[in-house]
């Protein structure tokens, strides 16, 4: 997009941007639009920090494929594994601010549990089309983002014991804002050493396995 041009730009996939010369990060991209994304209010469940939004959409992103690959074959026998995986991608998608997707998960999440496998198979293929479009746009806006602000993170050592047992203890507490607001803090480096664990950790987040992210915390 042209900083230089304070009119709306609209690419292709539906990510809006009237982005300004102001310092300000978060006043520079308090105006983006993400199709199914309710950007503003999720940056302010993130207390207005905009670094830790981004890194929460970057994990989002790199994350959430794999999971909806391995979501598609819903039969009668696996559709109870199947509410547990939407309800861990509806937390996901609610963290982001993905209202609608978020909707959709939840309709999906009740008719798993209620046993009703063709209804879910139907909702599904919707869900599934709708999430990878949201994930489209989402690069988009990454890359957009990345070049505005040349990011990198900054590389560290290892991850640190003490911040993933102090997931952990939120994982025991079901304090899943907590558990948001640490997970962004330990994904905002990448580390020399063990940094497949902090992707474990993630996944087993996103799928509200909290008894595996103890296990994985007990480990180290």
């Amino acid at each position: 997009y042209d900083e230089a041009n304070d009119n709306q730009k609209t690419n292709s996939t539906g990510v809006i941007s009237t982005p300004n010369v102001n310092s300000n990060k978060n006043t520079r991209y308090q105006n983006i639009y993400i199709s199914g994304l309710n950007f503003k209010a999720a940056l302010e469940r993130f207390g207005g920090s905009l670094d830790m939004y981004i890194d929460i959409i970057r994990s989002f992103v790199d994350t959430t494929p794999e999971l909806l690959s391995k979501m598609n074959n819903i039969t009668d026998e696996n559709i109870f594994d199947y509410s547990i995986n939407i309800h861990g991608i509806k937390s996901s998608v609610r963290a982001i601010g993905a209202d609608v997707l978020g909707d959709l998960a939840e309709e999906l999440e009740y008719s798993a549990k209620a046993g009703k496998t063709g209804l879910t198979k139907t909702g599904n293929i919707k869900f599934q089309q709708t999430a990878a479009r949201l994930i489209e746009d989402l690069k988009t806006f990454l890359k957009k983002y990345d070049d505005d602000n040349h990011a990198q993170r900054l590389e560290k050592e290892e991850p640190s014991a003490e911040a993933i047992k102090k997931i952990a203890a939120a994982c025991k507490d079901y304090d899943i804002e907590q558990i948001d607001t640490l997970m962004a803090e330990l994904e905002q480096y990448t580390y020399k050493k063990n940094n497949s664990i902090v992707k474990q950790i993630k996944e087993k987040i996103d799928l509200s396995d909290f008894a595996e992210v103890i296990k994985l915390a007990e480990e180290i």
